[in-house]
């Protein structure tokens, strides 16, 4: 089930990442310097990550993922915004971050903003060019992400219905104008926000985010679950990312991590094994 979210995950961020870059761009809020250079190592670990999702479990990396977003939520939320710092960024620095970054997207379905806009912070890039380069590095992302899902899953011969590999078609569509529509509102928002603001409300996202996955990996039901509209509402990042995009300002980036939620819910019945036995756990 993992599999096929992650997979349908990155496919609904490649249009959505497209619209958001575009939005962004007007504003003068996309390096591809960066974007060329320091996108090769993060496509690499893209790679490398899907190879490995594709053959394991994955909960001990949610476990990692949830720390690591953490923490970067704290370092953004404490960050000063300061003037654009232009300098030279080291090669092993990007090379670092950039393979971390891309194996941790790969199994996590994330078009890996949540992570690279801590990073490029790190660099010395604005919270702003951070967020819209972030963007960018997050259609190769996902692009080298759902052709590794699509083609482990053909090699696996997962025959999932409505599917193709571990891509589902039905829920693509209908997500896609949910993602692209909100990420144009997001990328806008964000360029007419105080830049501090915006730091700030990043780090409390990823705090969120990260808190919300280390509840998930102890299995430690939120009280909000048990209420009829939140397990749809909360589970299924697609969605929250874009409703919230005065939090994420990068809306849709980070689109689906679902562990058990609406994309698997629309997919296989949990109270019917057979739904899902061709599905690898």
């Amino acid at each position: 089930v993992m599999h096929l979210a992650v997979g349908t995950s990155f496919a609904i961020i490649i249009p959505t990442s497209i619209v958001s870059v575009k939005t962004h761009y007007k504003y003068d809020a996309v390096d591809f310097n960066i974007v060329r250079n320091y996108g090769l190592y993060v496509i690499l670990g893209v790679i490398l990550g899907t190879i490995f999702a594709a053959y394991l479990k994955t909960k001990s990396l949610i476990l990692f993922f949830s720390i690591i977003v953490f923490f970067l939520g704290v370092y953004l939320f404490f960050l000063k915004e300061k003037k654009e710092i232009n300098r030279k960024v080291k090669l092993v620095h990007k090379v670092f971050f950039g393979l971390m970054s891309g194996f941790i997207s790969a199994p996590m379905g994330i078009g890996g903003a949540i992570m690279n806009v801590p990073v490029l912070k790190y660099f010395g890039y604005s919270i702003n060019k951070s967020i819209g380069s972030a963007a960018a590095i997050g259609f190769l992302i996902s692009f080298f992400g759902a052709t590794g899902f699509f083609i482990s899953g053909t090699v696996l011969k997962a025959n999932i219905p409505l599917s193709l590999g571990f891509l589902n078609i039905p829920a693509f569509l209908i997500f896609v104008p949910i993602t692209t529509f909100m990420a144009r509102i997001g990328a806008r928002t964000v360029h007419k926000m105080d830049r501090n603001k915006v730091s700030k409300y990043f780090g409390v996202f990823l705090i969120i985010v990260g808190i919300k996955f280390l509840l998930e990996y102890y299995e430690i039901q939120i009280f909000w679950s048990y209420l009829p509209i939140f397990p749809v509402f909360w589970s299924n990042w697609s969605i929250n990312s874009n409703i919230f995009f005065f939090l994420s300002s990068e809306v849709g980036l980070s689109v689906t991590t679902t562990k058990e939620g609406l994309l698997d819910e629309a997919l296989i019945n949990p109270h019917d094994p057979s739904s899902n036995e061709n599905l690898i756990p």
